[in-house]
């Protein structure tokens, strides 16, 4: 379960409303996934690692699950899913068994995981904002904790400086000239 909410980026509410045919339609798991998202009504596609789709399959033939039920069914009975707050007990005793303070993580933290990660190595805002399913940029932006300011260098040029907000840095950066957010964007992305 765990590895497929960091894998999928999804919210908790679409986490625990997974079908079995999401993610196995052939009665194995696929190498991506498309699941509707509640909140935006929007469909959102994601791949699975090769670890999650191992943990997924196993736990398929230990559970005897089939097509059309819900992959993380509730003690209601098969045909409901458990609820978010089950997911978010599961969560914090899993946090709480690799010594984590379970106040400090939650649900949310599993799908921030992997945006954070992808952002980090790559630098690729539009990518995230497609794999987390944001409309807006900004939204993005905000979710992962980023400031983007612009710079006027000698020339009359731009340059854009994307830069991770820590305690200290935010004020540093607000005496810089900056423009709006979708000024930046229409720039950096051409739109």
């Amino acid at each position: 379960m765990f590895n497929l909410a960091i894998d999928s980026k999804l919210r908790g509410c679409d986490v625990v409303a997974i079908n079995v045919d999401d993610v196995a339609a052939g009665g194995y798991t696929a190498d991506r996934a498309t699941v509707r998202q509640k909140k935006t009504g929007r469909p959102v596609r994601f791949e699975l690692t090769e670890q999650t789709r191992q943990a997924v399959d196993e736990y398929l033939r230990a559970t005897n699950k089939k097509p059309g039920e819900f992959l993380f069914a509730g003690r209601r009975g098969p045909q409901k899913s458990i609820t978010t707050r089950q997911y978010a007990r599961l969560v914090s005793d899993w946090i709480g068994s690799v010594g984590l303070d379970p106040r400090l993580y939650g649900t949310h933290s599993l799908r921030r995981t992997k945006a954070t990660l992808i952002y980090r190595r790559t630098g690729n805002l539009r990518a995230v904002q497609l794999l987390l399913g944001h409309t807006k940029i900004e939204s993005t932006v905000r979710y992962l904790g980023i400031e983007v300011v612009l710079l006027r260098h000698k020339r009359r040029r731009f340059v854009c400086l994307i830069c991770r907000v820590q305690q200290g840095q935010r004020e540093r950066f607000r005496a810089m000239a900056t423009i709006s957010l979708r000024r930046i964007v229409a720039i950096e992305f051409g739109m």
